[in-house]
């Protein structure tokens, strides 16, 4: 946990609370409030707090968003590579606002790639 981790919360948290105020948080560096509201956003402020340290650009901030338990919408924002991931829930996601999809997977057995 960094400064930058707290400060980052901090603010996404009073931003949170001005704008949907009977919403629950739920963050790494603060803890939980209101976790047992319809309404739930979920804070990762640096994930890949080692690599922001060090300069390496794989770190990024998450925020998603629960109603009643069922996550609706997924945030990656990765700034050091200017890429923004967003999940929404029967809507499939994107990346940089076009739409992205993953690879089908073959699990056939040991040995066997995993992707096609």
């Amino acid at each position: 946990m960094t400064q930058a981790d707290k400060g980052i919360e901090a603010d996404i948290r009073a931003y949170l609370a001005e704008h949907f105020p009977d919403n629950g948080i739920f963050g790494e560096e603060h803890g939980i409030e209101g976790g047992d509201r319809e309404h739930l956003w979920v804070i990762d402020p640096i994930d890949g707090t080692r690599s922001f340290l060090s300069g390496n650009p794989m770190f990024g901030f998450l925020l998603a968003y629960l109603n009643g338990g069922v996550p609706q919408v997924g945030v990656i924002a990765m700034p050091a590579l200017h890429e923004t991931f967003i999940g929404v829930k029967g809507q499939g996601a994107t990346l940089q606002g076009q739409p992205i999809s993953s690879l089908d997977t073959d699990r056939s057995g040991p040995g066997d790639p995993v992707c096609k």
